[in-house]
């Protein structure tokens, strides 16, 4: 069995003040990165640690 576990994602619905990036961008990417390692190596669960979201009051927008 084969597991990726991954933590603090800091999913939301707007771009953090300090960032310069597309925030929106950004996320999918890293989400892209996590679908792209699970088909390579082939893993069975993915496990996601705390903290998907940036605040627990999730906004719409997301």
């Amino acid at each position: 069995m084969k597991l990726l576990f991954v933590t603090d994602t800091h999913i939301r619905g707007t771009t953090p003040q300090n960032r310069m990036d597309n925030f929106s961008e950004t996320i999918e990417r890293k989400l892209n990165e996590i679908k792209e390692l699970v088909e390579e190596y082939n893993i069975d669960y993915v496990l996601h640690g705390g903290d998907l979201f940036d605040r627990p009051d999730i906004s719409i927008s997301i």
